[in-house]
């Protein structure tokens, strides 16, 4: 895990029915995807989205309101490089 990508990502909030907001930090030209992993038995996947990005600070809402109540994990990727956070959906 990059410690320093770690340290330049915040999530919020948790729990949350209806977005979810992510903040990040990338230092270079990154293609960035973000997306939730169902964790409630099915390991269903649903893209919130991608881009390329240039470098800069980034805060960004994902509309959750139509996500099926339970678990999932946030996987933020940036370059194939990966933060994750466990997040509830109620």
């Amino acid at each position: 895990m990059n410690t320093e990508l770690e340290s330049n990502f915040v999530s919020w909030p948790n729990p949350t029915n209806e977005v979810v907001n992510v903040s990040y930090k990338v230092d270079e030209e990154s293609e960035v995807s973000v997306s939730l992993v169902s964790i409630n038995g099915g390991y269903e996947t649903i893209s919130l989205g991608s881009k390329s990005q240039l470098p800069g600070e980034y805060t960004e809402g994902f509309d959750v309101g139509q996500v099926a109540t339970g678990v999932y994990v946030l996987v933020v990727d940036i370059n194939g490089q990966q933060i994750k956070r466990k997040i509830i959906i109620n």
